[in-house]
């Protein structure tokens, strides 16, 4: 079992998007990912399920070129193999 406190590990950067490794099991991974306004992770795609959880702010997840807005609390769950990206409204 791994426990952690999310908003302990929440770090930000003014160049770019900061992406935090928060486990790696093997057969799962956690990043955490903080954006300030305007930033952006660019198209990429994972060979694994990808499960975007929104915790604070506002930003736009991209799945196959088609934007899903996400706030606090919002969810997304994409299959492996989709291009996938993030563009953050508000520090996120």
């Amino acid at each position: 079992m791994i426990k952690f406190s999310i908003e302990s590990l929440i770090r930000f950067d003014d160049a770019k998007p900061a992406i935090i490794s928060v486990a790696d099991s093997g057969h799962s991974r956690i990043l955490l990912l903080c954006l300030k306004a305007g930033q952006v992770v660019k198209d990429h795609r994972s060979t694994s399920q990808v499960m975007v959880l929104g915790l604070r702010g506002r930003a736009a997840f991209f799945a196959d070129g088609v934007a899903h807005e996400l706030g606090s609390g919002a969810c997304v769950l994409l299959e492996p193999g989709h291009f996938h990206r993030v563009e953050a409204h508000e520090e996120t």
